[in-house]
């Protein structure tokens, strides 16, 4: 307005005063983990009987980043169990362990593609596994962009790798140690309302050196929001199990059986829960990144 005025009558009358405006700098604090979330626990459950002692511990160390552009993870986790009872002829003692490692590392192409790799270790008794250990890269396809992914998300993904296996016995298929190549494909749907949301996918795998070695997983899970922060939630799953390369030869003593020592031999496996969640706090949400 100022050219327009000072043309006028009133320019003679007119003073134009401006300041010197200043660029306020934003005072952020640097994270000084870079993004990076620690945990480390531990945990026992014991009981004493005259004729009956069990004792489990747990501990493990889990390490996790998230951003936008990548998703890490590290955890190592050991499980250790005794259990000893007394029967009117002896005295029985089972000891068994599920120690493990599992990580991986996500990049973000672009809004649509990632890709994956995932490193999985385990020696674990029940499994009848001295030790196994896969590497598997995989790459992930969004439908839609992965910004979206909050309220809505169909994403379609594959895995191909190879572990080796090392058994503690001989396994139904005359085997003591192997290599194995396999691959995996997934396909999921989330979706996100102002009533709750809802999930559901199907995982599908095999063994290459047997086709009849292979997995189907149907999974679902619903949350009806109540009212604000209060939620039901009801889980399914469904499993077609053809895959358990690992089962020992022989048969399985009865202890063993009772006492889910060792794994058996299974063609399926379902599972289901029903459950409330109450969630308070801060209204400021943490980078979300649903990669994988």
């Amino acid at each position: 307005m100022a050219p327009y005025l000072a043309s006028t009558p009133m320019g003679s009358h007119l003073f134009l005063t401006m300041k010197e405006i200043q660029t306020i700098e934003k005072n952020t604090q640097e994270d000084p983990f870079n993004n990076w979330i620690f945990e480390v626990y531990a945990g026992s459950n014991f009981s004493f009987e005259s004729q009956r002692d069990n004792f489990t511990a747990r501990y493990g160390f889990y390490a996790n980043k998230t951003t936008e552009d990548i998703k890490l993870q590290f955890r190592p986790y050991f499980n250790y169990g005794k259990l000893r009872f007394e029967t009117d002829n002896e005295t029985i003692i089972r000891k068994s362990h599920r120690n493990g490692f599992e990580g991986f590392a996500i990049k973000s192409i672009n809004d649509h593609w990632s890709m994956g790799l995932f490193l999985y270790s385990l020696s674990s008794t029940f499994h009848n596994t001295r030790f196994n250990v896969e590497l598997i890269p995989g790459i992930e396809y969004s439908l839609y962009p992965y910004q979206e992914a909050t309220r809505k998300s169909i994403t379609m993904s594959y895995q191909l790798g190879a572990g080796y296996h090392n058994y503690i016995e001989e396994t139904i298929f005359n085997q003591t140690e192997e290599f194995l190549w396999g691959h995996k494909l997934n396909l999921s749907v989330r979706i996100q309302q102002p009533w709750g949301n809802i999930m559901g996918g199907i995982n599908g795998s095999h063994y290459f050196h047997d086709f009849n070695a292979n997995r189907v997983d149907l999974f679902s899970n619903l949350n009806l929001r109540i009212f604000s922060g209060f939620s039901l939630s009801f889980r399914g799953n469904f499993n077609f199990i053809n895959d358990l390369v690992a089962l020992p030869i022989g048969d399985m003593s009865v202890e063993d059986i009772l006492l889910q020592q060792r794994r058996q031999s299974t063609n399926y496996q379902a599972s289901g829960s029903i459950g409330f969640s109450y969630t308070f706090g801060s209204k400021y949400t943490n980078v979300v990144n649903t990669r994988f």
